[in-house]
């Protein structure tokens, strides 16, 4: 039986990962601390005050003098317009299909809520944190709503590939190859 815990331990630290072994200093913004990292990097808050809203009411938007477009609004878990988040796990991440040159993240929980800048180099995924004391820690996902933002700058995306003169040579080689089986087994 002692072996049975053991394994179920080991299980549950290789599945949490080292990403919640860590402990993070939150920003105070209202009445809760909110932490964030990309790609495992702790991030600095560019924004960090009380308020009821990181939604159309935000301060952030741009029909309330903001100067950012609010792409999605998630509650405390699920996906939308490539926005992934979870209270279980704490865990985001974004899919920039639009190929957007500037995102930040907002979260929001009590009477506050703290937005970040993200590195546009690094990975789109990471962890959140928000909770009463400073010091945050594994568990601390305690979430009202997340949303995505984007300055509304697209950029041009990678050059389509084109297919080398040696992929058609290929193709017109098939397809002898299989006039000639064909007339073979006639």
């Amino acid at each position: 039986m002692k072996l049975f815990a053991s394994a179920v331990v080991l299980a549950a630290s290789l599945v949490g990962g080292s990403a919640y072994a860590a402990t993070y200093q939150g920003d105070k913004c209202g009445n809760k601390y909110f932490a964030l990292t990309q790609d495992g990097v702790q991030l600095d808050a560019t924004l960090c005050q009380p308020g009821n809203s990181t939604g159309a009411n935000s301060p952030l938007d741009e029909k309330h003098g903001g100067d950012w477009i609010n792409l999605s609004e998630l509650g405390k878990t699920g996906s939308k317009d490539g926005f992934t988040l979870s209270t279980v796990t704490g865990e985001w991440s974004y899919d920039n299909v639009m190929n957007y040159l500037t995102l930040g993240i907002s979260i929001k929980q009590g009477n506050g809520f703290a937005f970040y800048l993200l590195d546009m180099t690094k990975a789109l995924s990471g962890v959140f944190y928000t909770g009463n004391n400073a010091t945050l820690k594994s568990g601390d996902h305690g979430l009202s709503h997340a949303n995505m933002w984007s300055d509304g700058d697209i950029g041009t995306g990678p050059a389509p590939i084109p297919l080398p003169a040696a992929g058609f040579l290929l193709l017109g080689g098939l397809g002898v190859l299989g006039l000639v089986r064909r007339r073979k087994s006639v």
